[in-house]
């Protein structure tokens, strides 16, 4: 529901360090404290119409899922696809920082629940948006697609995981 573009509370939202086993000890992530809708009052309404609008296009991807969209979009427009093109080519490097927020994110379970809490509408949405994905690769027939599941099992994609419950999210950062 907005970018923290301009935002002066964009910012670290919490103090303390973790410990990654991969990058050592990090200050905890920065994320939006406000948005470009910052003056507006938004509420369940407002997610609602936000999914009735994206359910109006004929496609909508996953970028965790680029394979899985990609041969979906193929099947939607009967267009012809190349396995070379399904590759997942680019590789993120806000992972490959020391200290990135995004791994931050997926790291700490105080950092993860104060996301949810910032992007609470947000996650309702790509929650319901994603179940309809997952929806439209069973009515295709793709959801059994080798190609697809590698990407599905890997995104934690059209299974148990409720993206807008941060105990599916965070929970698991909580445990051994």
């Amino acid at each position: 529901f907005g970018e923290s573009h301009g935002c002066k509370e964009a910012k670290v939202r919490c103090s303390h360090d973790y410990t990654h086993k991969e990058v050592g000890t990090c200050r905890c992530a920065g994320f939006a404290g406000c948005h470009a809708y910052r003056n507006a009052t938004l509420d369940s309404s407002h997610v609602e119409n936000a999914i009735r609008v994206l359910k109006s296009h004929a496609f909508v991807g996953i970028q965790e899922a680029p394979t899985a969209s990609a041969l979906l979009a193929a099947r939607i427009f009967n267009l012809t696809t190349a396995d070379g093109l399904l590759q997942k080519t680019r590789q993120s490097k806000s992972l490959k920082m020391n200290c990135s927020p995004s791994l931050v994110l997926r790291s700490d379970p105080t950092t993860c629940r104060a996301a949810f809490e910032a992007y609470s509408l947000d996650v309702v949405v790509f929650e319901k948006m994603h179940r309809d994905f997952c929806e439209k690769l069973r009515t295709t027939g793709l959801l059994e697609d080798p190609r697809v599941r590698v990407d599905l099992e890997s995104a934690r994609l059209c299974g148990e995981t409720d993206f807008s419950d941060p105990d599916h999210i965070c929970g698991r950062l909580e445990t051994d």
